[in-house]
């Protein structure tokens, strides 16, 4: 449990923080209050991509057979998990309303649209440019 920055007692759970967005925040479970990790902080793709790429580049390594630098490798990484860890307790929750969640899921749909619109161009050019 994390302490939540409303009452300052520990009622917000590990994962909730990790995965908390300013669109999702983490609720404590002793007052109810609302409050999230910045993304300047770490975004959920990185945080995904800081377990995703380590555990990728083992599995490789296991595959091929290099189980001199395996070694090297695992203990590196391992150094580099505590670490993470250590700074991602340390992060600060930050404190936020149901109106601010609102406004924050609001622009994070126009993002979606933005995104889906850039996906949806790149997906027509990429066609256009096949059919010449």
């Amino acid at each position: 449990m994390v302490a939540c920055p409303h009452c300052a007692k520990d009622g917000v759970g590990v994962l909730a923080k990790w995965w908390s967005l300013a669109a999702s925040p983490a609720r404590c479970k002793n007052c109810g209050g609302l409050s999230y990790v910045a993304v300047s902080r770490g975004s959920t793709i990185g945080r995904a991509a800081g377990v995703l790429i380590p555990v990728a580049s083992v599995a490789v390594l296991v595959l091929a057979g290099w189980h001199w630098a395996l070694l090297a490798i695992v203990a590196m990484l391992l150094s580099v998990l505590l670490a993470q860890a250590v700074l991602f307790y340390r992060t600060p929750l930050i404190l936020t309303s149901a109106t601010e969640v609102g406004e924050a899921r609001h622009w994070q749909l126009i993002g979606y649209v933005i995104l889906g619109l850039v996906a949806l161009g790149i997906g027509v050019w990429i066609w256009a440019s096949r059919a010449l």
